[in-house]
């Protein structure tokens, strides 16, 4: 596997049992059977309801493991799960709230980490960011760590 995708420049990544190849080309069909085949051999099933070849130049953006993948490179988390970690952040800003920053501090992991420096946030992602900063503030005050 490592050989075909160093040959035809293909970057491979997982989240747990999700695999991602992604390329800055287009993947032949032919390079993408062969991809299979050895996932196949080596005994994982596929799941051919998640399985599909996507063009970004075509489609404009993937929904990769939760994550949106814009074209151009934007990574966005999608507002239904921001609005629930904003409302967690809002409750975790009230005095005497039982979130943790612990907590806090995971449910902001995926937004962080899809928000690569010097990336403007749009609007909903600045109000989650004023939240997490009300909520870490309040959950350092009152030692909720």
């Amino acid at each position: 596997l490592a050989e075909i995708l160093k040959t035809h420049n293909i970057t491979y990544t997982r989240y747990t049992d999700d695999l991602t190849f992604s390329s800055p080309s287009h993947i032949m069909a032919d390079t993408r059977r062969k991809i299979r085949a050895i996932i196949a051999e080596a005994d994982f099933p596929l799941s051919w309801k998640k399985c599909e070849y996507v063009d970004l130049k075509v489609r404009q953006q993937v929904m990769i493991t939760g994550i949106r993948l814009i074209w151009g490179g934007r990574l966005q988390v999608p507002r239904p799960f921001l609005r629930k970690v904003r409302a967690v952040l809002w409750n975790a800003a009230k005095p005497g709230s039982t979130i943790t920053l612990a907590r806090v501090q995971g449910l902001m992991s995926p937004i962080r980490s899809s928000m690569p420096e010097g990336q403007k946030p749009n609007r909903i992602e600045e109000r989650v960011l004023e939240e997490y900063e009300r909520a870490y503030a309040m959950c350092i005050r009152e030692g909720r760590i």
